[in-house]
């Protein structure tokens, strides 16, 4: 499952970060969003991006089209 796939509230756990170029991936991981992350899907934007998410105590504003690289498992 995706990121970009979660409804708002659900809560999930990064399991990978694939299909992303090798910038957006460094630049995600320093942000925090590593394998075995707990995340949260906030809320998205009134057309659907940005998608808001809740990691390490901290808000952040990821678009969609990031989000879709990212792998997640459901809690």
């Amino acid at each position: 499952m995706r990121l970009s796939d979660l409804s708002m509230g659900d809560s999930a756990v990064i399991t990978d970060i694939t299909g992303l170029p090798m910038e957006q991936r460094k630049r995600l991981v320093a942000l925090g969003l590593l394998p075995n992350t707990p995340i949260q899907l906030i809320r998205r934007a009134p057309f659907g991006d940005p998608l808001q998410v809740r990691l390490r105590g901290c808000d952040l504003a990821i678009q969609k089209k990031i989000a879709s690289g990212i792998e997640v498992t459901l809690k």
